[in-house]
């Protein structure tokens, strides 16, 4: 089972950790603006990595925040942005 779990707020970035069957397998850092929210950055851990967890984890937070915008930094986000595709706003966890 796969759950969301907010573990910190400041102003209005939001840290989230991705939990599947009770262990911690990611986390994510959200800025949430008035009218949008930016995906800052996304991990997954290795050991739970090319699992889904990252794409179903970016769906949660596309329905949380009806979309999110993002830039992905390294090669690693690039090939999992351009797997989701330019506009994957909503998807299910």
């Amino acid at each position: 089972m796969m759950k969301v779990r907010e573990f910190r707020r400041h102003d209005n970035w939001i840290g989230y950790n991705l939990i599947v069957d009770g262990v911690e397998v990611g986390f994510a850092g959200v800025i949430e603006f008035e009218d949008c929210a930016y995906l800052e950055r996304i991990d997954i851990y290795d050991d739970h990595m090319n699992k889904g967890y990252g794409t179903k984890f970016i769906h949660w937070l596309a329905n949380r925040y009806d979309g999110i915008y993002a830039a992905p930094d390294n090669e690693g986000s690039q090939r999992l942005f351009e797997r989701l595709g330019e506009d994957d706003s909503h998807g299910d966890m």
